[in-house]
């Protein structure tokens, strides 16, 4: 068996802690992250948009449209192929 010094890793800059300390870190670090999130979230914009007010205002209305158009299609397409024998 080939055994290695580990001293010139851990010397050269390595941090060792104790595991109740990582876990302890770790934890933090995810309440860090998620208070994070939940700032960014309660934003209600995407990080780094592109768009303005008025592009998001003017998106959002095409995107209505769009849903209540393709909503009326597929319920006329109900009706015409309830209408026809099988």
């Amino acid at each position: 068996m080939i055994r290695l010094n580990s001293g010139p890793f851990f010397s050269a800059g390595a941090l060792r802690i104790p595991a109740g300390e990582l876990l302890t870190n770790i934890n933090r670090t995810r309440k860090e992250v998620h208070t994070q999130a939940v700032k960014f979230a309660d934003k209600g914009q995407v990080r780094h948009s592109p768009w303005n007010e008025g592009q998001l205002s003017k998106l959002e209305k095409l995107r209505d449209h769009l849903a209540t158009t393709i909503t009326q299609m597929t319920s006329r397409k109900k009706v015409i192929l309830k209408k026809q024998p099988i």
